[in-house]
Protein backbone atom coordinates (compact mmCIF):
# COMPACT_ATOMS: atom_id res chain seq x y z
CA UNK A 1 0.00 0.00 0.00
CA UNK A 2 3.01 2.24 0.08
CA UNK A 3 3.04 3.10 3.80
CA UNK A 4 4.83 1.97 6.95
CA UNK A 5 3.74 -1.12 8.90
CA UNK A 6 1.99 0.78 11.71
CA UNK A 7 -0.14 2.72 9.25
CA UNK A 8 -0.82 -0.37 7.12
CA UNK A 9 -2.07 -2.34 10.13
CA UNK A 10 -4.60 0.41 10.85
CA UNK A 11 -5.74 0.78 7.26
CA UNK A 12 -8.78 -0.48 5.41
CA UNK A 13 -8.54 -0.91 1.68
CA UNK A 14 -11.61 -0.83 -0.52
CA UNK A 15 -11.94 -1.98 -4.10
CA UNK A 16 -14.50 -0.79 -6.60
CA UNK A 17 -15.83 -2.80 -9.48
CA UNK A 18 -17.51 -1.92 -12.73
CA UNK A 19 -20.90 -2.45 -11.16
CA UNK A 20 -20.31 -0.58 -7.90
CA UNK A 21 -22.94 2.14 -7.63
CA UNK A 22 -22.61 5.65 -6.24
CA UNK A 23 -25.29 4.73 -3.70
CA UNK A 24 -23.18 1.79 -2.47
CA UNK A 25 -20.10 3.98 -2.16
CA UNK A 26 -22.00 6.67 -0.24
CA UNK A 27 -23.59 4.08 2.04
CA UNK A 28 -20.21 2.51 2.79
CA UNK A 29 -18.62 5.91 3.42
CA UNK A 30 -21.35 6.78 5.94
CA UNK A 31 -21.05 3.42 7.72
CA UNK A 32 -17.26 3.52 7.87
CA UNK A 33 -17.28 7.13 9.12
CA UNK A 34 -19.71 6.20 11.90
CA UNK A 35 -17.62 3.17 12.88
CA UNK A 36 -14.41 5.23 12.97
CA UNK A 37 -16.05 7.86 15.19
CA UNK A 38 -17.26 5.16 17.57
CA UNK A 39 -13.89 3.40 17.71
CA UNK A 40 -12.11 6.69 18.35
CA UNK A 41 -14.46 7.37 21.26
CA UNK A 42 -13.54 3.98 22.72
CA UNK A 43 -9.80 4.23 22.11
CA UNK A 44 -7.56 5.50 24.92
CA UNK A 45 -4.86 6.09 22.30
CA UNK A 46 -6.89 8.45 20.10
CA UNK A 47 -6.66 11.38 22.51
CA UNK A 48 -2.93 10.79 22.94
CA UNK A 49 -2.50 10.66 19.16
CA UNK A 50 -4.35 13.96 18.86
CA UNK A 51 -1.72 15.42 21.19
CA UNK A 52 1.10 14.13 19.00
CA UNK A 53 1.93 10.71 20.48
CA UNK A 54 3.89 8.59 18.05
CA UNK A 55 2.74 5.05 18.80
CA UNK A 56 5.92 3.66 17.26
CA UNK A 57 7.90 4.96 20.26
CA UNK A 58 5.58 3.63 22.98
CA UNK A 59 7.06 0.80 25.03
CA UNK A 60 3.98 -1.40 24.87
CA UNK A 61 5.56 -4.14 27.01
CA UNK A 62 5.89 -1.70 29.93
CA UNK A 63 2.18 -0.87 30.01
CA UNK A 64 -0.02 -2.64 32.59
Amino acid sequence: MGCDEVRARGAVRFSLGRFTTVAEIEHTARRVSAAVRRLRELSPLWELRQRGLDQRVVNWAALP
